[in-house]
């Protein structure tokens, strides 16, 4: 799961620059499709919130994300973004919500 928000960088920037950007990151992202990896879109947020966007992915393992973020950083994706990356397992909801029982 990433949270991010967009930086002054982001502010200052040109509609142009901007655009070069989104470019640069959709690179990015066609990188994390070839390796498999499910993407629940760029998902805004209440602008009262603290973060702007949340993504989900869902991968094989840390290590393919790890080379993912390889990718992002080589297209500066960060540049415009301050951002928190959560690293978790899938479990089934009930797990989470329902007391364990001895």
């Amino acid at each position: 799961m990433a949270l991010w928000e967009w930086n002054d960088a982001w502010c200052e920037a040109t509609a142009a620059r901007r655009r070069d950007y989104d470019a640069e990151c959709d690179i990015a992202f066609r990188g994390d499709l070839a390796l498999n990896i499910n993407i629940a879109g760029r998902h805004r947020l209440d602008w009262a919130h603290g973060w702007h966007h949340l993504g989900i992915w869902e991968t094989d393992r840390p290590e393919t994300v790890d080379k993912a973020i390889s990718g992002h950083e080589d297209a500066a994706d960060f540049m415009f973004t301050t951002s928190r990356h959560v690293v978790g397992k899938i479990r089934p909801l009930a797990e989470l919500l329902l007391p364990e029982r001895a």
